[in-house]
Protein backbone atom coordinates (compact mmCIF):
# COMPACT_ATOMS: atom_id res chain seq x y z
CA UNK A 1 0.00 0.00 0.00
CA UNK A 2 1.39 3.77 -1.09
CA UNK A 3 0.01 6.86 0.86
CA UNK A 4 -1.21 9.80 -1.30
CA UNK A 5 1.86 12.03 -2.59
CA UNK A 6 4.44 9.43 -1.18
CA UNK A 7 6.81 7.10 -2.87
CA UNK A 8 7.36 4.92 0.32
CA UNK A 9 4.85 1.66 0.66
CA UNK A 10 3.48 1.93 3.68
CA UNK A 11 3.42 -1.42 5.66
CA UNK A 12 -0.29 -2.53 7.25
CA UNK A 13 -1.48 -4.87 9.45
CA UNK A 14 -4.92 -5.13 11.53
CA UNK A 15 -4.01 -5.63 15.00
CA UNK A 16 -6.36 -9.02 16.04
CA UNK A 17 -9.89 -8.37 18.16
CA UNK A 18 -8.85 -10.93 20.48
CA UNK A 19 -5.68 -8.84 21.68
CA UNK A 20 -6.57 -5.40 20.95
CA UNK A 21 -7.57 -4.36 24.04
CA UNK A 22 -4.26 -5.61 25.14
CA UNK A 23 -2.40 -4.00 22.64
CA UNK A 24 -3.73 -0.45 23.46
CA UNK A 25 -0.64 1.88 24.47
CA UNK A 26 1.86 -0.95 24.12
CA UNK A 27 4.88 0.48 22.82
CA UNK A 28 5.95 -1.94 19.67
CA UNK A 29 9.79 -1.87 18.69
CA UNK A 30 9.16 -2.97 14.82
CA UNK A 31 12.62 -4.04 13.31
CA UNK A 32 12.71 -1.89 10.11
CA UNK A 33 15.87 -2.78 8.12
CA UNK A 34 18.94 -1.54 10.48
CA UNK A 35 16.79 0.80 12.70
CA UNK A 36 13.51 0.21 14.71
CA UNK A 37 10.00 1.86 14.04
CA UNK A 38 8.33 2.53 17.44
CA UNK A 39 4.46 2.34 17.40
CA UNK A 40 1.88 2.30 20.05
CA UNK A 41 -1.76 1.37 18.75
CA UNK A 42 -4.44 3.86 20.17
CA UNK A 43 -8.00 2.77 21.44
CA UNK A 44 -9.41 3.59 18.03
CA UNK A 45 -6.43 1.94 16.06
CA UNK A 46 -7.47 -1.16 14.01
CA UNK A 47 -4.15 -1.49 12.13
CA UNK A 48 -0.66 -1.12 12.69
CA UNK A 49 0.63 1.34 10.03
CA UNK A 50 4.15 2.97 9.41
CA UNK A 51 6.40 3.54 6.09
CA UNK A 52 8.51 1.17 4.84
CA UNK A 53 11.10 3.71 4.06
CA UNK A 54 12.18 1.92 0.90
CA UNK A 55 11.35 1.92 -2.51
CA UNK A 56 13.75 -0.67 -3.74
CA UNK A 57 10.79 -3.76 -4.23
CA UNK A 58 13.15 -6.32 -3.23
CA UNK A 59 14.10 -4.58 -0.17
CA UNK A 60 10.41 -3.93 0.60
CA UNK A 61 9.31 -7.32 0.49
CA UNK A 62 12.03 -7.93 2.89
CA UNK A 63 10.84 -5.32 5.43
CA UNK A 64 7.58 -6.44 5.38
CA UNK A 65 7.88 -10.09 5.85
CA UNK A 66 10.54 -9.64 9.21
CA UNK A 67 7.88 -6.65 10.15
CA UNK A 68 4.66 -9.23 9.82
CA UNK A 69 6.89 -11.63 11.83
CA UNK A 70 7.62 -9.74 14.80
CA UNK A 71 3.98 -8.95 15.20
CA UNK A 72 2.83 -12.32 14.99
CA UNK A 73 5.30 -13.25 17.64
CA UNK A 74 3.50 -9.94 19.65
CA UNK A 75 0.21 -10.76 18.88
CA UNK A 76 1.11 -14.74 20.08
CA UNK A 77 2.46 -13.69 23.56
CA UNK A 78 -0.15 -11.44 24.33
CA UNK A 79 -2.52 -14.08 23.84
CA UNK A 80 -0.68 -16.42 26.01
CA UNK A 81 0.62 -13.60 28.68
CA UNK A 82 4.23 -14.74 28.11
CA UNK A 83 7.39 -12.40 27.47
CA UNK A 84 8.19 -11.48 23.94
CA UNK A 85 12.24 -13.10 23.06
CA UNK A 86 14.38 -10.37 22.15
CA UNK A 87 17.05 -10.57 19.95
CA UNK A 88 20.62 -9.16 21.14
CA UNK A 89 20.45 -6.24 19.46
CA UNK A 90 16.71 -5.31 21.02
CA UNK A 91 18.23 -6.69 24.51
CA UNK A 92 20.87 -3.84 24.57
CA UNK A 93 18.88 -1.21 23.27
CA UNK A 94 16.56 -1.85 26.09
CA UNK A 95 19.46 -2.31 28.73
CA UNK A 96 21.25 1.29 27.56
CA UNK A 97 17.55 3.05 27.37
CA UNK A 98 17.20 1.58 31.25
CA UNK A 99 20.80 3.10 32.29
CA UNK A 100 20.21 6.18 30.42
CA UNK A 101 17.09 6.62 32.77
CA UNK A 102 18.78 5.40 35.89
CA UNK A 103 21.62 7.59 35.08
CA UNK A 104 20.12 10.72 34.71
CA UNK A 105 17.41 10.26 37.65
CA UNK A 106 17.53 11.72 40.98
CA UNK A 107 17.05 8.25 42.86
CA UNK A 108 20.79 7.42 41.50
CA UNK A 109 22.22 9.13 44.34
CA UNK A 110 19.59 7.64 46.80
CA UNK A 111 20.56 4.27 45.47
CA UNK A 112 24.14 4.64 46.23
CA UNK A 113 24.12 6.50 49.99
CA UNK A 114 21.33 4.98 51.10
CA UNK A 115 19.93 4.76 54.99
CA UNK A 116 21.55 1.08 54.73
CA UNK A 117 25.71 2.29 53.00
CA UNK A 118 25.80 4.66 55.98
CA UNK A 119 24.57 1.43 58.55
CA UNK A 120 27.26 -0.63 56.70
CA UNK A 121 30.01 1.95 56.49
CA UNK A 122 29.54 2.70 60.44
CA UNK A 123 29.99 -0.80 61.16
CA UNK A 124 33.23 -1.39 58.96
CA UNK A 125 34.68 1.92 60.54
CA UNK A 126 34.11 0.37 64.08
CA UNK A 127 35.74 -2.47 63.03
CA UNK A 128 38.66 -0.96 61.21
CA UNK A 129 39.12 1.15 64.70
CA UNK A 130 38.76 -1.58 67.12
CA UNK A 131 41.50 -3.55 65.15
CA UNK A 132 44.35 -0.42 64.81
CA UNK A 133 43.91 -0.24 68.52
CA UNK A 134 44.22 -3.45 69.06
CA UNK A 135 47.54 -3.88 66.93
CA UNK A 136 48.81 -0.55 68.56
CA UNK A 137 48.36 -1.90 72.12
CA UNK A 138 50.27 -5.13 71.01
CA UNK A 139 53.16 -3.80 69.20
CA UNK A 140 53.63 -0.26 70.37
CA UNK A 141 53.33 2.46 67.17
CA UNK A 142 51.63 0.34 64.10
CA UNK A 143 48.60 2.29 65.19
CA UNK A 144 49.97 5.43 64.34
CA UNK A 145 49.81 5.48 60.87
CA UNK A 146 46.44 4.59 60.73
CA UNK A 147 44.98 7.81 61.96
Amino acid sequence: MRRDRSRFPLFVQRIPADVRCKAVGFELAIPLGDAFVFVSPSEGAQAVRFSLRTTEPSEVKTRQALAAAYLETVWAALRTDSPVRLTHRQATALAGELYRVWATSESRARSRHGPHARSWLGARHGELRRARSSLGSRNGDVGEGWR
